[in-house]
Formats: structure tokens, sequence, C-alpha cells
């Protein structure tokens, strides 16, 4: 029941994404079957020890260290809101920390190969979808901006008197791309 109301309160409350919202529903109820199978208990029950023995669980099934540190986030949460309830009385996650991870260098592409793609008329020619993928590939590359990003465009967005295009990105922020920024690499 608290893991419900927990995804109720992120839902209604405090407006999480759907789809961050089902990411905390799996990780939750993973740790519930995980809990309930090995230790036969709910998961307001669960203390440091069985937290840590989950991530062992985690690691051993060779789950990415990226996904361990979001399941563990979502745990973070949960327990944080069960705490300000008053359902427990202190969080098993306290003294939980998350593994590290590598840290991602961006993979550049060559500007050549870029340009021979957009320019040689071998894969693009005049019909819209073809116009359409090709613009999307030059906003893509040439701003640098997410793809998130440029599919939730307007029109209003875009400033053709100053070449720029304002984007709303993660966690609402807002960005502005000029058209002369060239970022040939993906993130």
């Amino acid at each position: 029941m608290s893991v419900e109301s927990y995804l109720n309160y992120l839902q209604h409350e405090k407006r999480y994404s759907p789809h961050t919202v089902t990411a905390y529903r799996t990780d939750l109820e993973q740790f519930d079957e995980f809990i309930k199978q090995t230790y036969e208990m709910k998961p307001e029950e669960a203390k440091y020890v069985h937290i840590r023995d989950y991530i062992v669980h985690l690691m051993e099934d060779e789950v990415g260290a990226n996904s361990i540190g979001r399941k563990l986030s979502s745990l973070r949460g949960f327990y944080k809101y069960l705490y300000r309830r008053k359902i427990i009385l202190t969080s098993p996650m306290s003294l939980i920390r998350a593994p590290k991870t590598p840290e991602r260098l961006p993979v550049f592409i060559d500007e050549d190969k870029l340009d021979h793609l957009l320019d040689s008329g071998e894969y693009f020619d005049t019909t819209f979808p073809s116009v359409r993928d090709k613009m999307v590939i030059e906003m893509l590359f040439g701003t640098g901006m997410r793809l998130a990003e440029l599919l939730g465009l307007k029109e209003t967005d875009i400033d053709f008197y100053q070449e720029s295009v304002k984007v709303l990105g993660k966690r609402k922020k807002r960005k502005n791309y000029s058209c002369h920024q060239t970022a040939y690499y993906s993130a």
C-alpha cells in the first residue's frame, strides 16, 4: 500500500512525468519482490543490511552501475516519503552509497563524414520525409540539443532574426541554441 501511495504522491503532488513514475514503479516493484522472496517482509520493514543485500543481488545479476544508482534513488525517495509520513522511524538508506559510475566521454563524429551524409545526395532527396529527416540531423548535430528538446520545439521557439532556438530542456531549464553553433557529437 505504501508504494502505491508514494507513486500517487509523485504523480499528483510532485507532478513527476509519467515516464519517471513508471521507472520508480518498476524499481520499487522489483525491490518489493526481492525483499518478500528473500526475507518474507514488507519494504517498510527493510533495514540497512537488506538494502546492501539487494545491491549485492543486483551486482551479481550484472545490473549496470547507472541502473543500480537509479534504483537506489527510487528507494531513497520512497524511504524519505515513509519517514516524513512517520511510517518508519529511520531510513535504511541513510548509510547507503550508490556504486561509482564510469564517466562517459562524448563520442565525436568526424565532420567530413557528417558533411558527406548531409550533402552528397546519396541519402537524402527532395521528398518531404527526406528533407525533414535531414533537418532533424542538422538540428541535433548543429546545436547539440537532445532529441526530447527537439521534439518539444514549437514555431514560437525559433527566432529567425537572431538565428537562434529557445528550448525547454531537462528539469524545465531554458536554453538558447545559436544556429551558428557546431556540436558534431552525440551525448
